[in-house]
């Protein structure tokens, strides 16, 4: 008859209205289900948090959940300042993961799903395209480009005369 050997674990815990949060293994927040204590806390003191808006955890401890240690903050500025915070405390974290992402990145660009998206948004840039009328540098003919900034002639041939103007120059 065998012998089974059986170790309880002891999960943290936090109490807040009544109810008991856990901190369970490998996460960063006490929880109960899908809810996360410090944000049922912001809500409790301050109503629903808005859409596009996170809970940060003012003093960096993501177990101190009390109200004057949680701030709301919007989304982006939040994740902003998350992910610099956390490149700063482990740049070697951040290079591992920068390499897994490139790699990662470069098989997503490979695929149909990748490729198809690409295409979309190449076709979405030139939807509103604004053209502009300029003066061609050889010829002086008008002519319209969405490329203002870089553009110099009206068409092939005059760009391939002025390469050939500038060669005699030299």
């Amino acid at each position: 008859m065998g012998c089974e050997l059986t170790q309880k674990i002891e999960i943290p815990t936090q109490e807040f209205d009544g109810k008991t949060y856990y901190l369970y293994p490998n996460q960063r927040y006490f929880s109960r289900g899908t809810k996360r204590m410090h944000r049922v806390v912001w809500e409790y003191h301050n109503g629903k948090i808005p859409k596009g808006f996170h809970i940060h955890h003012i003093n960096g401890d993501s177990h101190d959940n009390r109200i004057d240690n949680l701030q709301l903050m919007m989304a982006k500025e939040h994740l902003s300042y998350e992910s610099k915070r956390r490149i700063e405390e482990d740049p070697e974290w951040f290079k591992e993961f920068n390499k897994k992402g490139r790699e990662a990145s470069k098989e997503w660009h490979k695929s149909e799903e990748g490729r198809k998206f690409h295409s979309e948004i190449g076709k979405k840039s030139w939807e509103n395209k604004q053209y502009t009328t300029l003066n061609c540098q050889v010829c002086g003919k008008e002519y319209q480009t969405p490329f203002p900034d870089r553009s110099k002639y009206c068409h092939l041939n005059c760009r391939a005369k002025a390469l050939r103007d500038r060669r005699k120059k030299q």
